[in-house]
């Protein structure tokens, strides 16, 4: 057996596993990136952590938001949460009552009061108003979000209706803010409501027009009292086309003189779009006797107080 050969002395031994080269201190270093992609990414891999920040955004952005990519759209499309928010889903009472102005008669001393009663079920509501001897003058429902398309009627802080006045008109008047906005154009508006508690009646007032180059101007006025099928109440989209199936427009003006018309609205504005080849438009569009009001936080504190001392009495 031929003898084990002694390696040299300083031969290198292929049994020792070779060492890695020396990193760079340029390479060791953890960016500011690094430390923040991290988190970012967790973020926005996470379905319900968008939700959440979506949920504090306003309602105008949550429509844009969903430009930003096909993630952001489904999640917005997906969450039943958002949707109401952005009230394209049926309305979530957030005050589940009622408000009843009511009439307090004293007949002895021949006074009368105005006050409003938050009543949690309308059904007891004649119980009460009769303990009371009262006359309840109208209900309203207390929303708390309202449509971003329409806003409440503005006054000067002198002259602006206490809520006892805004009930005594069967609710706020709304104003559309979409000015000269095409009446049957599609759009996600259409299909949002009111406001986060049900509408369900209106009187509709506003005005529209019509033209056309090298066509004279064709303009009238919109006027109708309807009410919503749908127990949710109306959407935006709803409510119009209640309103040009329903409103039967006395007056058209063309330019300087005025043609009498009796059919409907909707009819009426589709015979002149197909003949002057261009789409009416809204110049105004006013909602009154919505049946909600929406209270600021004095009014709300008011009218919490009013029913404690009720509860109380």
């Amino acid at each position: 057996m031929a003898p084990h050969k002694r390696k040299a002395k300083g031969e290198p031994d292929g049994s020792k596993k070779k060492q890695a080269p020396a990193t760079s201190a340029a390479s060791r270093r953890i960016t500011r990136t690094m430390t923040t992609d991290g988190p970012r990414q967790a973020v926005f891999a996470t379905a319900e952590l968008i939700e959440n920040i979506l949920m504090h955004a306003p309602v105008r952005s949550m429509f844009a938001v969903q430009r930003v990519s096909r993630q952001f759209r489904d999640i917005v499309v997906t969450s039943i949460n958002l949707q109401q928010r952005m009230l394209l889903r049926p309305p979530k009472s957030i005050l589940a009552e009622t408000w009843a102005l009511i009439e307090r008669r004293d007949d002895e001393n021949h006074t009368e009061e105005y006050c409003i009663v938050r009543v949690p079920d309308s059904a007891g509501l004649p119980a009460f108003t009769a303990f009371n001897r009262a006359d309840p003058l109208s209900l309203c429902l207390p929303v708390s979000a309202l449509n971003p398309c329409l806003k409440t009627e503005q006054y000067p802080v002198r002259l602006q209706p206490t809520i006892i006045k805004r009930m005594e008109n069967e609710g706020e008047t709304l104003l559309m803010g979409i000015s000269e906005k095409a009446l049957r154009e599609p759009g996600s508006w259409r299909n949002m409501y009111l406001a986060d508690q049900f509408c369900k009646r209106a009187l509709v007032s506003g005005g529209w027009k019509l033209k056309s180059k090298g066509q004279p101007l064709i303009e009238g006025e919109i006027y109708a009292d309807v009410e919503a099928l749908s127990p949710h109440g109306f959407t935006l989209g709803t409510l119009m086309d209640a309103v040009f199936l329903i409103a039967r427009p006395n007056e058209t003006y063309i330019r300087d003189h005025t043609v009498k018309c009796f059919e409907p609205l909707d009819t009426l504005l589709g015979r002149l779009e197909v003949e002057t080849g261009t789409r009416a438009v809204l110049t105004n569009f006013t909602i009154e006797r919505t049946g909600i009001v929406l209270p600021n936080e004095q009014e709300l504190a008011s009218a919490l107080g009013a029913r404690d001392s009720e509860m109380q009495n």
